[in-house]
């Protein structure tokens, strides 16, 4: 499957939309607003999830999907800051969000993430555990990688799923309509046939 560039810059809007907010409440020490905002967020993301699963149209699905690495992401940021930044007991999640991004998002857009992330660590970086802190986000830096490379491979397999199933689909309709059609010139062998075609296509959408 192809993937033009739009799509990867719509994309990494969410993900700079996510480091925004997180900026701006930092910026504006709107602290006091903490509760409300992880409370708006929780809101909004089980609203997505659910909103989610009753769609069927594809587009509409990646659409839900990108405002819901973008709820997510900037939950678990709060999250982060509001427990220690960098001593966060949290910071582990981070990990965890370059994956997920990978594997909804074009894997490319987590290198838009550790971008904005370094960005909203870099002035918590304490002069005292200096080394220990830039260990944190290096570690991070080495994660990406790994994620990029993993949703790289999962593109890979989900592409060829989507053909195995097209063709699948393709066998069962040309074999229905031969069979549906041509019914009284077949012979029984050559209708058996057909039905073992359909029933090996029906098994290959299957899985």
């Amino acid at each position: 499957m192809l993937y033009s560039k739009s799509m990867l810059i719509k994309q990494a809007g969410f993900i700079i939309a996510a480091v925004t907010v997180v900026f701006l409440w930092q910026s504006f020490s709107l602290s006091g607003l903490t509760i409300p905002l992880i409370g708006l967020l929780v809101l909004a993301y089980l609203i997505m999830s659910r909103f989610k699963r009753k769609q069927a149209d594809g587009s509409r699905l990646g659409a839900m999907d990108n405002f819901t690495i973008f709820t997510l992401t900037t939950l678990i940021l709060v999250f982060i800051f509001t427990t220690g930044a960098l001593n966060s007991p949290l910071f582990f999640l981070l990990y965890f969000i370059c994956f997920g991004i990978t594997f909804v998002m074009l894997p490319e857009t987590v290198f838009i993430f550790l971008i904005g992330t370094i960005f909203l660590f870099l002035p918590h970086i304490d002069q005292a555990a200096i080394m220990q802190d830039s260990i944190k986000l290096a570690s991070l830096a080495l994660i990406s990688p790994l994620a990029f490379f993993f949703g790289k491979e999962y593109r890979v397999v989900e592409h060829h799923q989507d053909h195995d199933q097209a063709i699948a689909k393709k066998i069962i309709s040309e074999a229905g309509t031969v069979l549906k059609q041509e019914e009284t010139k077949l012979t029984p062998e050559e209708k058996t046939q057909l039905a073992d075609i359909i029933q090996e296509g029906e098994a290959l959408q299957g899985e």
